[in-house]
């Protein structure tokens, strides 16, 4: 296996020399500020794009989302950016730069939904707001313009229980789904050797995070045999939209990321990988300092580029 790129080694450096305390060891409130403090500093510089927030109905609470158009002829798909942050840390103002650069990059109009966050919102409030935020973008789009969901992590596993709801629940039919780094499985004993290998908390993602975020996330630990929290769990994915996955080789979740490619290709349903065998979990938030994040942000906007019109 190749080794950490020298900039991710270099930024892990730098994290490890600041002292910054593991996610899992603090208050909500203060991972909250590390999380939006990394992601300001390290974030990709991106064209300026028109944004507009609003606010649409979910199931009875309103939900925030912000709408980037680049200021061309809007032809790109529509597209539903759903932040990562373990479900309960991000934001749409740490995902701004991602959400920016992807509307710039293919002409979209992208919709970033800020979605409800544990502890004070456990499962299913979030996945509902994205729910009605998917339902709200399929009445928006253009006759012809095709529809995208795309998530980092966190928002990632809500993407993948949307194309399952969709699917199961007479649509929206969506035309592609993009995965990053995403975690599809919340068992308490997943099965795969990255989370072993690389879930010690060196390469800024560990097990303790994540086993501390799904407990925010899940008020009962029987939800985690739900697929629309463990889309792994799926008896079926056939009839899935197109996939783009996108996995780091020193991320605890790249097993699950792997095996969800290979379950969805298995199924009949055209999935691509794009693997950097040398990043960490949240490269591409880190794009401002990782030349993987950087490539990453840059092929994600090439294959959406190419996803034909309706």
């Amino acid at each position: 296996m190749a080794g950490l790129d020298p900039d991710v080694a270099a930024l892990l450096d730098t994290m490890r020399a600041a002292g910054a305390p593991p996610l899992w060891s603090l208050s909500i409130a203060e991972a909250r500020q590390q999380l939006a403090a990394a992601t300001a500093q390290l974030a990709p510089e991106v064209p300026h794009v028109a944004s507009e927030d609003l606010t649409i109905a979910g199931d009875g609470a309103a939900v925030p989302i912000r709408i980037y158009r680049a200021d061309r002829g809007g032809e790109g798909p529509m597209v539903l950016l759903i932040h990562g942050g373990g479900w309960a840390l991000g934001s749409i103002e740490t995902h701004d730069a991602i959400a920016r650069a992807i509307a710039a990059g293919t002409d979209a109009t992208v919709v970033s939904v800020d979605y409800r966050l544990a502890p004070e919102h456990p499962f299913p409030a979030g996945f509902n707001d994205c729910v009605a935020a998917l339902a709200w973008c399929d009445m928006q789009r253009l006759p012809g313009q095709s529809l995208v969901v795309m998530g980092d992590s966190a928002g990632a596993n809500l993407t993948a229980a949307l194309t399952l709801h969709a699917r199961d629940n007479q649509g929206p039919r969506m035309d592609a789904q993009i995965l990053i780094y995403p975690c599809v499985d919340l068992t308490t004993s997943p099965p795969y050797v990255s989370r072993t290998q690389y879930g010690g908390g060196e390469y800024f993602l560990g097990q303790q995070d994540i086993d501390w975020l799904r407990g925010m996330y899940l008020a009962d630990a029987a939800d985690t045999g739900n697929p629309f929290v463990s889309p792994m769990l799926a008896e079926n994915l056939g009839g899935l939209p197109q996939a783009l996955i996108v996995t780091a080789g020193y991320d605890p979740l790249c097993g699950e990321g792997l095996a969800y490619h290979r379950r969805l290709s298995d199924a009949g349903v055209p999935s691509r990988n794009l693997h950097f065998g040398g990043a960490i979990h949240g490269f591409l938030s880190f794009a401002g300092a990782l030349s993987s994040g950087r490539d990453a942000l840059a092929r994600i906007i090439d294959w959406l580029s190419a996803i034909p019109a309706r």
